[in-house]
């Protein structure tokens, strides 16, 4: 995941990681951990990708650089 490019895409959204926190029904630290994090088990599931890509308006083009890109 391109954690970069997701912190771009929010803020010119204006959308905080608490924001997307709470539409993920997770913890915002749970959140960070997730978007800092390279450990095995920290990344965003796939409902949680979703979600994200639904909220920030983006296209399949953009959904697959930002998660699938490196």
């Amino acid at each position: 995941m391109n954690a970069t490019m997701l912190r771009k895409l929010m803020r010119r959204r204006h959308i905080t990681q608490n924001d997307l926190a709470r539409l993920l029904g997770i913890d915002r630290c749970t959140f960070g951990r997730k978007l800092s994090d390279r450990r095995r088990g920290s990344e965003f599931c796939i409902s949680e990708a979703r979600q994200i890509g639904a909220a920030l308006d983006l296209s399949p083009l953009q959904m697959a650089k930002l998660f699938f890109d490196e």
